[in-house]
């Protein structure tokens, strides 16, 4: 799976700069990873605080914001388990606790391939 991962988060970082990005899109890009890497704790906990306050409309926004946030850097598989909860939040389907455990421990698998992926570009 972490290879799938890994993957996911390159092609979308190729897309976003090109195969041969300038000094101006690698430093960017690093910017781009280490804002996500860095918000997407309190996005977490913004959700598990919205699931637990029962406040349905809130936590189904942040759990879209989750899902763009982790699609548009890459992080496919986030990004589907955030839709997940959002689509059962939408149903008027509480997500079960798990759910918040499984999108940690996502993010908690991306985190270092985001970070080898800034260190590359930095490199």
């Amino acid at each position: 799976m972490t290879d799938a991962r890994a993957a996911a988060l390159d092609e979308r970082l190729l897309d976003i700069a090109g195969p041969d990005p300038s000094p101006a899109e690698r430093a960017l890009m690093v910017r781009l990873i280490e804002n996500f890497l860095r918000k997407v704790p309190a996005m977490l906990d913004h959700l598990e605080f919205t699931l637990a306050a029962d406040d349905p409309a809130e936590a189904r926004t942040a759990a879209h914001a989750l899902r763009g946030s982790a699609s548009n850097i890459g992080a496919d598989g986030l990004a589907l388990l955030a839709g997940a909860v959002e689509d059962e939040i939408r149903a008027g389907r509480p997500p079960a606790p798990a759910a918040v455990t499984a999108l940690r421990a996502e993010a908690d698998a991306v985190r270092p391939l985001l970070t080898a992926a800034a260190d590359r570009l930095t490199g």
